[in-house]
């Protein structure tokens, strides 16, 4: 079955280059709106995955970040809250989880998933970075600066702590 770009006639929205027919005149693959027909085969591996490790940190991430990138902020958020109860010590979920409120608009939210995630893990610098990054987006400069000195005092050895700073 085709894609929905190809379904509506239109071979120039086709999501990629396998559902793009032969003999079309196609030099740039624009970014168009998720293929709805791979969309099932991925969800699928997704939870076959998560049958074979139910706890695995990778596949809840994995799959809340391609819900996020399908438009799907809802799913995204239930994942990464499904992933945070199975692995309560993971910061990487709480970044992301934060990450998706932010963007969501929801900033206090956000807030809070950064706070909480810093309690389970003070020494992740990615999120002191992230919750700093948001901070000074916000126009919130002093304590976007209290926050990456806070990185640096958790992880003085990481070579990542200067990128922000750049």
């Amino acid at each position: 079955m085709p894609c929905l770009g190809l379904q509506l006639a239109r071979p120039r929205a086709a999501c990629c280059y396998s559902c793009v027919p032969p003999r079309v005149d196609l030099p740039l693959l624009l970014p168009t709106p998720a293929c709805y027909v791979h969309a099932r085969p991925r969800r699928f591996l997704f939870k076959r995955s998560l049958q074979a490790n139910p706890r695995s940190r990778y596949a809840y991430l994995a799959w809340g970040m391609w819900e996020r990138k399908q438009g799907n902020l809802g799913a995204c958020t239930q994942l990464l809250v499904r992933g945070q109860q199975l692995n309560p010590a993971d910061a990487g979920l709480f970044q992301a989880r934060a990450l998706v409120a932010k963007e969501a608009g929801r900033t206090d939210e956000a807030r809070a998933v950064f706070k909480r995630g810093l309690e389970v893990d003070p020494s992740h610098l990615y999120l002191w970075q992230a919750w700093g990054v948001m901070e000074y987006q916000l126009g919130n400069l002093e304590e976007a600066r209290r926050l990456f000195q806070e990185g640096v005092w958790a992880d003085p050895g990481n070579k990542d702590v200067v990128y922000v700073f750049q």
